[in-house]
């Protein structure tokens, strides 16, 4: 909760399939520790899952999701607390609407996008 909070203020103060290359590693983490704890970890499906998702609702979108799940990755180092707040502020600055609308548009479509790569 602390890293958390640490992440909310330095908020305040300011890839694996197609386009992998646009990920870092940190977001790459962040979205295989989700498949795996989420999506029962099978890397098809995931990969239909993000190439769908990127598609669909941008990657920037993408991007500031992969970031903000960042903070459940285990032993988290405050490097990495940092590294994704400046990722997420090098998006959106300090539009913090912008990071809820993101969260909206990437929640929204990804039913529909799992049920998609279920078929």
């Amino acid at each position: 909760m602390g890293k958390m909070l640490c992440f909310v203020a330095l908020l305040a103060a300011s890839s694996f399939t197609q386009g992998a290359e646009d990920f870092t590693p940190l977001e790459k983490e962040a979205w295989r520790l989700y498949c795996k704890s989420e999506l029962y970890g099978d890397t098809a499906y995931c990969s239909c899952v993000h190439t769908l998702q990127v598609r669909d609702v941008g990657v920037n979108n993408v991007k500031i999701n992969y970031l903000l799940m960042a903070e459940d990755l285990p032993d988290l180092t405050d490097a990495q607390v940092g590294e994704a707040a400046d990722g997420i502020i090098s998006i959106v600055g300090d539009n913090e609407s912008k990071i809820e609308k993101a969260i909206e548009v990437y929640e929204k479509k990804i039913e529909t996008n799992m049920k998609t790569c279920d078929s």
